[in-house]
């Protein structure tokens, strides 16, 4: 999980579009649910 997030982190930059933002907003809880159900 902690990959993930550094993974999101990491690629995300300072001058991405509000969608991008948006998109890792709500995505990285969902991967984070998913991979616990997943468990």
């Amino acid at each position: 999980m902690v990959t993930i997030t550094g993974a999101a982190i990491w690629f995300s930059g300072k001058f991405k579009s509000d969608y991008y933002a948006s998109f890792f907003v709500e995505a990285i809880p969902l991967l984070w649910l998913i991979i616990l159900w997943a468990i």
